[in-house]
C-alpha cells in the first residue's frame, strides 16, 4: 500500500510574512500610517461580546480594505 509521504525535515525552513515584503513596498507605509492613526478618535470601536467569536481589530481590516481597492 503506498502512504503520503512528507518532505524530508532537514529541507523545510521557517519564514514570516514580514520577510515576503520588500522593505520599499507601499504596504509598508500603509502599515505606519494606519498604526499612527488614533482609530478611536475617528469612530472605530472595537465592540467585545459574550458570545461568538471575538471581532477582527479595526487597524487590521483598515490595512486589508486599502490592499484590496
Amino acid at each position: 500500500m503506498n502512504y503520503v509521504t512528507g518532505m524530508h525535515r532537514n529541507q523545510s525552513f521557517i519564514t514570516t510574512l514580514d520577510s515576503n515584503v520588500d522593505n520599499d513596498s507601499w504596504a509598508r507605509i500603509v502599515d505606519l500610517f494606519v498604526d499612527a492613526l488614533d482609530l478611536k478618535k475617528l469612530g472605530f470601536v472595537d465592540e467585545l461580546k459574550d458570545e461568538g467569536r471575538p471581532p477582527y481589530s479595526a487597524a487590521d481590516l483598515l490595512k486589508y480594505y486599502t490592499r484590496t481597492k
